[in-house]
């Protein structure tokens, strides 16, 4: 499990004294408040990749943004490319748009109608098919230029 992973690195960053332990520790914060977010009627869920996955996204957008906001800059910090470099030895490895493509287009060919309703349906497959691995962002634009 991701968030097992993450925990295990911040303990151990944290032992070293290293700074980016307090960074893991942020994320790990993260992903609890995007987890206790998802409470449906009064149960919160278990942690699972999906929280700290999003989680690890939003800092990656983060310390991406941080990294061209201060390009170009004299004495620009480290610290930045330092906490993207770890965010993304912690994302799992994605699938491929070629590999995202073909599955997208078969799960379209199992559909009644190609049509737009269709979308949930081909993503719900996608998501159970790729799970964490998958780009939802470039699985939802290849569904809907098959369905077009």
């Amino acid at each position: 499990m991701i968030f097992d992973t993450i925990k295990a690195e911040s303990i151990r960053l944290r032992k070293e004294r290293n700074p980016l332990g307090a960074f893991a520790t942020t994320v790990l914060a993260k992903a609890q408040e995007l987890q206790k977010g998802a409470i449906k009627e009064g149960v919160v869920p278990d942690m699972n990749d999906d929280f700290a996955l999003r989680a690890i996204r939003y800092f990656v957008k983060v310390a991406e943004e941080n990294i061209t906001l201060k390009a170009g800059q004299a004495g620009t910090d480290a610290t930045d490319q330092a906490e993207l470099t770890l965010l993304n030895s912690w994302l799992p490895q994605m699938v491929s748009e070629a590999d995202l493509r073909a599955a997208v287009l078969e799960e379209v060919g199992k559909l009644p109608e190609k049509n737009r309703k269709g979308m949930g349906i081909v993503m719900k497959a996608l998501k159970d098919q790729f799970g964490v691995s998958m780009d939802p962002a470039m699985a939802s634009k290849l569904t809907q230029e098959a369905l077009n």
